[in-house]
């Protein structure tokens, strides 16, 4: 993403980067942000597990985070 952002700064064209990651340079008007002019479908997420395979501790963690 900083890649991304400098190219963006340097004149290259835009770059489709996390708003929190940019906070900073939003504020002091190097980067200006482009409203999209429809809001973004709303997104799944699939989860696959292999049967008869105990998931790790973490996975389960992982997992027990989701909606």
């Amino acid at each position: 993403m900083d890649l991304l952002v400098q190219f963006a700064k340097s004149g290259f064209g835009l770059a489709f980067v996390i708003r929190n990651y940019v906070t900073e340079e939003l504020q002091r008007g190097e980067l200006v942000e482009v409203p999209l002019a429809e809001p973004l479908p709303v997104r799944r997420i699939g989860i696959a597990t292999l049967r008869g395979i105990p998931m790790s501790s973490a996975t389960k963690s992982f997992l027990a985070l989701l909606p």
